[in-house]
């Protein structure tokens, strides 16, 4: 079964732009925020320079995961605290 995938204009990134904090829909623990329908996990705290290293960090320890297998999933783990995930 094949992942359903979202459009590009779902997709956050670098050049996303993010709506102020008390217009962001969220869940009933305020925990998650709601994006396409979907709660997603996050620290909207973090400054959009840094959001965009941190994720370039996560995406690169996993495709370490892929060279590395399981001496890398420490470094994922790491990488999505730092992004509040």
């Amino acid at each position: 079964m094949r992942a359903r995938r979202l459009p590009p204009s779902t997709w956050a990134g670098p050049l996303a732009t993010h709506p102020p904090d008390d217009e962001l829909e969220r869940t009933p623990d305020a925990h998650h925020i709601v994006v396409a329908g979907r709660k997603r996990a996050t620290d909207t705290g973090i400054p959009d320079k840094l959001r965009a290293e941190l994720v370039a960090e996560l995406m690169r320890t996993r495709r370490l995961v892929g060279s590395q297998g399981d001496a890398a999933r420490p470094m994922v783990h790491d990488a999505k605290i730092a992004l509040g995930r």
